[in-house]
């Protein structure tokens, strides 16, 4: 039972679901999607105007070769400006709530 959960999990990790939901002009148009990985991550923007797939790249350690090795992945434009554009945000929000 155990492993047939961690074979749906496998299989639904990329899955996407997007709606754009168009302002009726007392509120702007946004973009709301999830993802899958692990779990569901829920994203809402009115700053997106695309939603589009990036390819980027991580240095991942391969026991085979005995180094670091460069693997290429997905990644959503939204998820990686929200990563790479925050100025630490995120960051700061969270420590906050630490104190």
């Amino acid at each position: 039972e155990k492993e047939t959960k961690l074979q749906n999990i496998i299989a639904a990790r990329g899955t996407v679901k997007a709606a754009k939901i168009v302002g009726n002009g007392e509120f702007e148009d946004f973009i709301a999607f999830s993802i899958y990985d692990s779990k569901p991550v829920y994203f809402i923007s009115m700053a997106c105007e695309e939603l589009v797939w990036k390819q980027k790249e991580r240095k991942v350690w391969s026991s085979v070769l005995g180094k670091f090795v460069v693997v290429p992945f997905l990644c959503l434009n939204v998820i990686d400006d929200y990563n790479n554009k925050m100025n630490n945000v995120d960051i700061a929000d969270q420590l906050h709530g630490v104190y």
